[in-house]
């Protein structure tokens, strides 16, 4: 089997899709959220887009709600960050490379505790979805402790101040 592009089709306006998101997370995805991910990144790669969320799920024909869980489901693979709902404001990542494991979808609930003792350290800022991300996956890959990872940010306060990010 065979692909290739055409000229028509290689002269023509096209939307840059990492292979990693094909390799890795379109099998882990919905059909609603493939729709949802590559039309954002559309949008992303065409500065003069704009829409509403209202106007995007017409576009793409699902409600309101199904295309913020999906961008709340993409963001828990630290896709990307989905920043604000009304009006909707969403960062797109570059993809992490897994080199050779699977991604994984990180139960946030598990993490309540820890969210709310790491929030009381930094006060001053809000911490963001896509930061807790990363502390999550740091404390699930290196199997890290939540205790002892509030300890080492605790530490880092200390040093560095408030002001620190993952």
């Amino acid at each position: 089997m065979t692909f290739s592009f055409s000229k028509e089709f290689s002269a023509s306006n096209y939307t840059n899709v990492e292979n990693a998101f094909i390799k890795e997370y379109l099998p882990l995805c919905s059909g609603q959220a493939v729709k949802v991910y590559l039309y954002g990144l559309f949008a992303c790669q065409n500065p003069n887009f704009d829409l509403t969320l209202t106007e995007l799920a017409e576009v793409l024909k699902i409600s309101e709600n199904e295309i913020l869980d999906c961008f709340k489901f993409l963001e828990e693979f630290g896709l990307l960050g989905l920043v604000s709902s009304d009006p909707l404001s969403v960062t797109y990542y570059p993809i992490k490379h897994s080199q050779g494991s699977k991604p994984r979808k990180i139960k946030a609930e598990k993490y309540t505790e820890f969210t709310k003792s790491l929030q009381a350290l930094i006060p001053n800022r809000m911490i963001g979805t896509a930061e807790y991300s990363e502390y999550f996956n740091i404390m699930e890959t290196y199997s890290i402790k939540p205790e002892a990872k509030l300890m080492i940010v605790s530490y880092c306060v200390g040093l560095k101040g408030q002001e620190i990010s993952y």
